[in-house]
């Protein structure tokens, strides 16, 4: 029982302990700055490359997927982006998301390396390529998705189907989706926390933190949704900046699952090794 305990009360008090709202809070405020011009960069270059049809699927998946708070804020913007694509645009956003959106992803290194007591960081030059390989492996995944989402339907209109068939494929693929979506998260939190910190974690040993951190982040998610469909005070008080601070707690909630996973991570490895700390290398 007092493993268990351990278990469930320590990584909030690391987190606490550490800073960790204020590393939240910073890498909030990065990704805010860092969203919008990838954003710009990615439906620019995926209207030049895939088509307009690519584009407005995958806005509307990400939509559909995403909180009802972050879908409101971000359909106006991401609709404004999409129908103003210019070539100087594209050029201006490919500079713009791999600085802002490298600066991000330190953000997420300096709080993960906290959490996991790295003393020795690695090289400025070698946290700052692994930062642009980064964004730019999350961009030709984006990119393959919306590829993706065009060729299936198109593929699926060539074959002939009866409509029970047709009605069972849509069953599966909506189903699909919400499968998807918790993968996506929870992959790309094992891939940061093994690569980002300069730890001697494995594969299995940054999982468990990264489920946590997707059911932590969900919960926080449906809790804050559900406030702001009920309370008309949000909306009162920041009146018509309510949905940028509204995507901006939905970074911060984010960020703070994120570095709470990761702190349990840590204490995981000291119940499983018996240790009183652990020493990242």
């Amino acid at each position: 029982m007092r493993t268990i305990g351990k278990l469930i009360w320590h990584p909030f008090l690391r987190f606490l302990t550490d800073g960790g709202n204020q590393y939240a809070g910073n890498i909030a405020f990065l990704t805010f700055l860092a969203l919008f011009p990838f954003l710009i960069f990615l439906t620019t270059l995926a209207t030049f490359l895939e088509g307009t049809e690519a584009v407005n699927r995958f806005i509307a998946f990400i939509l559909e997927a995403s909180p009802p708070v972050v879908s409101q804020a971000l359909e106006p913007m991401i609709n404004d982006v999409v129908t103003r694509r210019s070539g100087s645009l594209l050029t201006l956003s490919i500079l713009g998301t791999l600085w802002v959106s490298a600066s991000a992803i330190e953000a997420l290194r300096t709080g993960l390396n906290k959490a996991y007591r790295v003393t020795h960081p690695r090289s400025f030059l070698y946290q700052r390529l692994q930062g642009v390989a980064l964004v730019i492996l999350a961009a030709g995944t984006i990119l393959l998705s919306m590829a993706i989402l065009v060729l299936l339907p198109a593929t699926m209109s060539l074959l002939s189907l009866s409509e029970e068939s047709q009605i069972e494929i849509d069953r599966i693929l909506a189903l699909g989706r919400y499968v998807a979506v918790p993968l996506v998260v929870i992959g790309m939190g094992v891939i940061f926390y093994r690569f980002l910190p300069k730890s001697d974690y494995g594969w299995l040993g940054v999982l468990p933190g990264s489920i946590l951190s997707f059911f932590i982040w969900f919960a926080l998610v449906q809790v804050f949704s559900a406030y702001i469909r009920n309370f008309e005070s949000f909306s009162l008080i920041y009146g018509s900046l309510g949905g940028v601070i509204a995507l901006l707690l939905f970074l911060y909630f984010s960020a703070a699952a994120f570095l709470v996973g990761a702190e349990f991570n840590v204490v995981l490895r000291e119940c499983l090794r018996g240790e009183k700390g652990t020493t990242a290398t």
